[in-house]
């Protein structure tokens, strides 16, 4: 961003050939009075993207004009849309809640001011808010949040940001019971981008990502995992070792082991999961990640007879992220179920059950 001056210089004279005065613009663009005037003198820095976005629609012209920055796009949208999804990583879904909001009212705004180069930002916002709303428990909401995240990349020149967030919409569709409908959005965006197996670890991690995608709503419906698990692995195996980060989600062999982990738990087939699990590396996975595992495992362990171990990966899940633990159905279920077959249930258990609404 140019200094203050520069904008002011900038933003006074375009305001003068508009023939507003200060009180017109301020009007105009839903700002103070005090605002335009300090901006114009130089006097407020690092000033927000959204009120120079206010100022340069209510002046008419572009963004860049006002800014002399016509090649930059959104770099602060940008990195507030990749700090609300580490806030959603985390598990911080109360703060992530009251953030989504005007993430999404941010990159709108930029994309409104410069065009299709701020598709990708926008449609990580309404990707982000069809996750958060997804763990909530807001499926049809997260799948119109989705969609238009699906909309906003189509404008856009990013074919790895288009692939991904079908992902995300097949997670809505899963999520409102669409099985057969959610595992056909997310092969279908895999197989029309299958890269060969000597192309960029991205690509190959988008790919693998859609395939776990696809692999949910299988599972869920009963059948086989290994029509997705298979290649998967060997997407990850021409990876190698690395854990590949790809538009805000991250592919890997540990994340191949912890999709087979509850493929098998899910088809309630605790052995098989049990020994998947042994293939997960816990340091490699985030918060929410790492819960979602920690679930699945005690999940497996419910169904094993081992309501001790359950309890302490029901602990675990909790630990790494509170929040979110709160709204996790499995999680309210799991407990009950430990709390049930336990003659004497302990505080722990108890405390558990209080998190998730049972007392």
């Amino acid at each position: 961003m140019p200094d203050a001056s520069t904008i002011g210089i900038t933003l006074k004279r375009i305001r003068h050939e508009r023939g507003l005065t200060q009180e017109g613009l301020a009007e105009k663009a839903g700002l103070s009075r005090d605002t335009v005037s300090k901006l114009e003198q130089g006097r407020r820095q690092g000033e927000r993207t959204t009120t120079l976005m206010r100022l340069a629609n209510a002046l008419d012209v572009d963004l860049g004009e006002l800014t002399g920055q016509r090649e930059r796009v959104g770099g602060r949208d940008g990195a507030a849309v990749a700090r609300g999804w580490k806030m959603y990583w985390d598990g911080g879904l109360t703060a992530l809640t009251a953030a989504v909001p005007g993430l999404i009212a941010e990159a709108r705004l930029a994309q409104r001011s410069v065009g299709s180069r701020a598709t990708v930002p926008l449609s990580r916002a309404y990707q982000l808010a069809a996750c958060l709303l997804n763990h909530l428990g807001k499926a049809d909401l997260a799948a119109v949040a989705a969609e238009r995240a699906i909309a906003a990349a189509y404008e856009g020149d990013d074919d790895l940001q288009h692939a991904a967030v079908q992902g995300t919409y097949a997670w809505a569709l899963h999520r409102q019971a669409r099985l057969s409908e959610a595992e056909r959005v997310a092969a279908s965006a895999a197989v029309s981008m299958e890269p060969s197996f000597n192309a960029p670890p991205i690509r190959l991690a988008v790919w693998g990502g859609l395939l776990l995608n696809a692999l949910a709503p299988r599972v869920a419906a009963g059948k086989d995992p290994e029509e997705y698990l298979a290649p998967a692995r060997a997407a990850s195996a021409a990876i190698g070792t690395r854990r590949v980060e790809h538009y805000e989600a991250w592919f890997g062999s540990h994340i191949v082991h912890m999709q087979s982990v509850y493929a098998w738990a899910t088809l309630r087939e605790p052995g098989r999961a049990l020994e998947a699990a042994r293939g997960v590396q816990l340091s490699g996975l985030h918060g929410i990640s790492r819960g979602r595992h920690l679930l699945d495992v005690a999940q497996a362990h419910v169904d094993a007879r081992q309501p001790q171990a359950a309890e302490a990966r029901l602990a675990d899940a909790h630990a790494m992220a509170p929040q979110w633990f709160r709204h996790q159905t499995l999680a309210q279920s799991l407990v009950e179920e430990v709390r049930q077959v336990t003659t004497r249930p302990t505080l722990r258990i108890r405390a558990l059950a209080h998190e998730v609404g049972l007392d």
